[in-house]
Order: C-alpha cells, then sequence, then structure tokens
C-alpha cells in the first residue's frame, strides 16, 4: 500500500493522502481508469471471431425482423466485456487476430473483474433476451476461449470475487458507468449512428426499451435484472455455471443488483481513515490495518455484513494498490 500511495502522490502539494476520502478518491481513480480501458475495447472495431460468434443471436428473431441486427451487437457488446476479463482484445481493424494482454499483472486482475462484472449488470443486466443470447453463442464461446486459453489468456481469474468486491465497485464505479451508458443511450434514440459505442451500448439499451414491454408479457427492467443474475455469473465464469443453474453456489450478481444492498461513501471514509498517517506525511500506515478491523469488527455487532465489506476494502488496498 505504502508504494502505491507514495507513487500517487509524487510528492505534488495538495495530491498526498490525508483522509478516508482521499484514499477512497484514490481508489476511485483506479477503478475509473480500468473502466476507460474497457469503454475503448466498446469504441473500437471488434474482431471477426466476435462477428461470427454473435450471428448466431441473430437468429432468436425472423430474418425479417429489425432486431436480428441488435441482437448481435448486444452479443458482441456483452462478449467485449467477457474478453476483457480474460486479457483478451481485438485488433486495431476486423480481420485482425484477437490479441491475448501478455503484460496484466497479478494484482491487476482483481479490479479488472469488478469493473466486468458492474459494467455487465449495468449496461445489459435488465435485457429480456439477455440469458437466450448466451446460450445461443455458449458453445462457441467456450470453444474460443479454450482456444486463447492454450495461447495465455486466463479465463479463471474473477471466480475469488465475492459479494464484498462486487459492493465496493458498485460503490465507486457503478455510477459512472451508469451515467456514461445513459449519455450513449440519448445519442443512439436521436440516431443510431452517433453512438459512440458503436451502438453495442447505447443502442442495446435503447432496443432494450422497445422489445421488453412489460404489455408484450415481459418483466419490469428491474425484475428482468434480478431473473438474469444467473445468465451474468455464468456468462463471466464468476463461478462454476452448474453450480449456478443448481442453485448451489452463491451468485454475488444477487447482491450486485439489489438496491437495498449499498455502500454509503461516508461508511468507506470513516473506515479508511484512521490507515492515514498522523505525522502530516499525506502516506498510509500499513501497521494500522489491524487496528482498524478489530474497530470494524466491533462495528459489525450492530451493523450487518459491514465488516465483511470493509475487510475486503483494506485487503483490496494492501494486495492491489502496493503494487502500483
Amino acid at each position: 500500500m505504502k508504494k502505491v500511495l507514495e507513487d500517487s502522490t509524487g510528492g505534488a502539494p495538495g495530491s498526498s493522502l490525508n483522509s478516508g476520502k482521499d484514499i477512497m478518491d484514490k481508489l476511485k481513480e483506479d477503478l475509473e481508469k480500468i473502466f476507460s480501458d474497457l469503454q475503448s475495447r466498446f469504441t473500437g472495431v471488434e474482431a471477426q471471431e466476435l462477428a461470427d460468434m454473435c450471428f448466431k443471436a441473430g437468429e432468436l428473431f425472423d430474418r425479417s425482423s429489425t432486431y436480428v441486427r441488435g441482437m448481435k451487437t448486444f452479443c458482441k457488446g456483452m462478449m467485449e466485456v467477457r474478453y476483457f476479463i480474460s486479457g483478451l482484445k481485438s485488433g486495431t481493424k476486423k480481420s485482425a487476430p484477437v490479441q491475448v494482454e501478455t503484460t496484466i499483472e497479478e494484482h491487476e486482475w482483481y479490479p479488472r473483474c469488478i469493473v466486468g462484472a458492474v459494467a455487465l449488470s449495468t449496461i445489459y443486466g435488465d435485457n429480456c433476451k439477455l440469458g437466450e443470447v448466451i446460450k445461443k453463442i455458449d458453445e462457441e464461446m467456450k470453444k474460443k476461449l479454450g482456444g486463447h486459453k492454450n495461447n495465455g489468456a486466463k479465463l479463471d481469474k474473477c471466480k475469488g470475487l465475492t459479494n464484498a468486491d462486487v459492493l465496493l465497485g458498485k460503490a465507486l464505479i457503478g455510477g459512472k458507468i451508469r451515467e456514461w451508458a445513459l449519455a450513449d443511450k440519448a445519442r443512439a434514440n436521436i440516431d443510431a449512428t452517433k453512438n459512440k459505442a458503436i451502438q453495442r451500448v447505447g443502442s442495446v439499451m435503447d432496443d432494450r426499451d422497445k422489445l421488453c414491454k412489460q404489455d408484450q408479457g415481459y418483466p419490469s427492467a428491474h425484475n428482468q435484472l434480478k431473473g438474469n443474475t444467473n445468465s451474468m455469473a455464468s456468462f463471466l465464469g464468476i463461478v462454476d455455471s452448474a453450480k449456478v443453474e443448481n442453485n448451489d453456489s452463491p451468485n454475488l450478481f444477487d447482491v450486485l443488483v439489489n438496491d437495498d444492498l449499498t455502500f454509503p461513501p461516508e461508511t468507506l471514509q470513516e473506515a479508511l481513515a484512521p490507515l492515514v498517517n498522523t505525522d502530516g506525511s499525506g502516506t498510509v500506515d500499513p501497521s494500522k490495518v489491524g487496528e482498524v478491523m478489530e474497530q470494524l469488527k466491533k462495528e459489525s455487532e450492530t451493523t450487518v455484513g459491514k465488516y465483511s465489506i470493509i475487510n475486503t476494502l483494506v485487503l483490496y488496498h494492501i494486495i492491489y494498490v502496493s503494487h502500483h
């Protein structure tokens, strides 16, 4: 932790970490940088293999339907997220082969998984065709991912993600992702050719509103989101798909989409504040972690679940942030 905070301040006046809010803002900044990387995948050209894979998604509708293209685009957007958390990236042109990102360090997977999970849920989670699209491409997707695994892709890095992890992500980056996605949706509503994500975000969300109407027998957006949690967990490979389908494994997406489960910024700030050195140096004192954890344990006696969430946050600082 000490190294990352030293690197982040760089000795610049006013940039030191002097409060829990400063530490929280640093965490948020790190996640926003990772989301910017994912944004570039949405706005770039997809690899031909994604186009080929997602062709089957169009089969959910008759060829004459206006939604055929939309389903393919929906599929491509979700696949960009799946490839992102697997260390895979499309080239600069459609004909270029998918690249395996070999420079991702071990500590960088954790925040990448968090951003991927929150983005999938926020942008695509309430689509009434999500489960059907995933089923259409599942076999081919696993085949392609398996091939990339032989070349160095990492397919299981997100399996250790926890409920506390995604609550952290929702608190720190969820609003940013939603704001960006809704802005792209607004552009799509005016002119589908003008949304920056090449229709993979805004147009998909706009199509969802037109297709998944309650008067057509579909659940409300909120209920559809809750109904898609198993499909999302299986799609990202966060838990074993067989266990998810049989309800044998906890599904962190159930926690992620629950609006009643939130992590207020002030709680996080309060929890992290004791980690700040009291000597005015603008640095963090790792020796205070034990003290912070003990205090949080006491607080958890009256606040259900609070301790486990903060525990993850502190470990995040120690493991991830210390590598920067």
